[in-house]
C-alpha cells in the first residue's frame, strides 16, 4: 500500500470561473476541498478553504454557473471557509479526480488543493491502478503520479506521534512564546508553570523536537523518490 501524491492540470476550459480568482487575483493564494457530500444527483456540497479574500471567492462564486449558494465564515482572517452547493456540471475536473479514484478503488484524502492553476491531492493505494484509471476517464484533464511514499507516512506512523506528555509541554512552551523570537519563557518558567521539575521539561521538550523534525524530514525524503 502507497501514499500517491497525484497532479491535474484541467483544460481552461473545464476550469470553473470561482477557480479564476487563484491565478488573476492577488488576494487569493489558494483553494482547499476540505470535505464533500457527492450523493445527491443533482447538487454537491462541498467546504472550501480560502486562503486570502474571502469576499472575492464568494463575488466570483455567485457569477460561476451552477454554484447555487455560497456561505461564508471565518471572513476576517488569513483563511476563511465556505460552504457550497453546486451542480456537478459546476465542476467537472473535481468530479473526474474523484471518480477516477472511486473506480480505482481507492481513497482520496482530503484536502484537494488549488493553486497556480493545478490542483493536488493525496491517494492511498497501489499507483498502477490509478494511473491507468485517470488515463481512461480523464478527458481535458492531465493527470499524473508525481510522487510515491510509504504508508502510513512518518507523520501518521504511532512510532513517529507525541507522546500526551510531550505534547502537553511542547503546548506550554508554544502557548508561553518559547519559539518566538527573541523567546519569552525559559524551561524554568515552563516547569513553574506545569509543576514539574526542569529535567522534565527538557527532556520532553527535545524528545518532542526531534521526533516532529524526523517526522517532517522523512516525509520530505519519501516524496521525493
Amino acid at each position: 500500500m502507497k501514499h500517491i501524491q497525484v497532479t491535474a492540470t484541467p483544460d481552461p476550459d473545464l476550469i470553473p470561473h470561482v477557480y479564476d480568482v487563484v491565478s488573476e487575483s492577488e488576494s487569493v493564494t489558494e483553494l482547499r476541498v476540505l470535505d464533500w457530500n457527492l450523493v445527491a444527483d443533482d447538487i454537491s456540497t462541498l467546504l472550501y478553504a480560502i486562503d486570502g479574500g474571502a469576499t472575492e471567492f464568494q463575488r466570483a462564486a455567485r457569477d460561476t454557473a451552477g454554484f447555487d449558494s455560497v456561505t461564508l465564515t471565518n471572513v476576517d482572517a488569513a483563511t476563511s471557509y465556505a460552504l457550497i452547493e453546486a451542480r456537478p456540471s459546476a465542476i467537472p475536473f473535481f468530479n473526474t479526480i474523484v471518480t477516477a479514484v472511486a473506480r480505482a478503488g481507492m481513497i482520496l484524502r482530503r484536502p484537494l488543493v488549488y493553486r497556480s492553476n493545478r490542483s493536488h491531492g493525496h491517494v492511498v493505494g497501489k499507483p498502477a491502478p490509478l494511473q491507468a484509471m485517470f488515463d481512461e476517464v480523464s478527458d481535458g484533464i492531465d493527470v499524473h503520479v508525481t510522487a510515491i511514499g510509504p504508508f502510513p507516512c512518518a507523520a501518521e506512523d504511532q512510532a513517529t506521534r507525541l507522546t500526551n506528555r510531550q505534547r502537553e509541554i511542547i503546548e506550554t512552551a508554544l502557548m508561553m512564546g518559547y519559539y518566538e523570537q527573541p523567546r519569552k519563557t525559559t524551561h524554568q518558567d515552563i516547569a513553574d508553570e506545569l509543576g514539574c521539575g526542569l529535567s522534565t521539561v527538557t527532556e520532553h521538550l527535545q524528545k518532542a523536537e526531534d521526533t516532529l523534525v524526523r517526522s517532517t524530514i522523512n516525509d520530505e525524503v519519501h516524496y521525493r523518490h
